[in-house]
């Protein structure tokens, strides 16, 4: 009895952006799925989030030169000023950073909070 889940969907659910309409309604609509879920299996004690991210990179992210991307840094070049410009810390995140945000939603230290999107986008979904 009791537990969590995190599902990871993306920030394009989040917020509309011109070139995105059915990548993000799908996603808009996972993220609505999942709260819905979390809500008919709040009674059991199950914790069921979702965790969506824009701008968080990692190695083989599309345009990203061989080696300027792993788990726990980004090294910023042409490549990046676009993404920057439209994240208002003005960076990209990473995938440790990303892996931290987690990790309170799924250690069994949060237990009350279920039925949410958390954005991981530096502000992106807000601005």
């Amino acid at each position: 009895r009791g537990g969590q889940i995190l599902v990871y969907t993306s920030d394009s659910g989040a917020r509309p952006e011109a070139g995105w309409s059915l990548y993000g309604a799908a996603r808009a609509g996972q993220n609505f799925l999942i709260r819905a879920v979390a809500l008919e299996h709040a009674h059991e004690g199950i914790c069921i989030n979702a965790l969506g991210s824009k701008n968080a990179i990692t190695a083989g992210f599309p345009g990203c030169p061989p080696g300027a991307a792993g788990d726990d840094f980004v090294i910023p070049g042409e490549w990046s000023k676009p993404l920057e410009a439209e994240t208002p810390l003005g960076r990209l995140g990473t995938m440790e950073e990303l892996a931290a945000f987690a990790t309170v939603l799924l250690d069994g230290s949060n237990r009350f909070q279920t039925a949410q999107y958390f954005s991981f986008s530096g502000g992106w979904n807000s601005a």
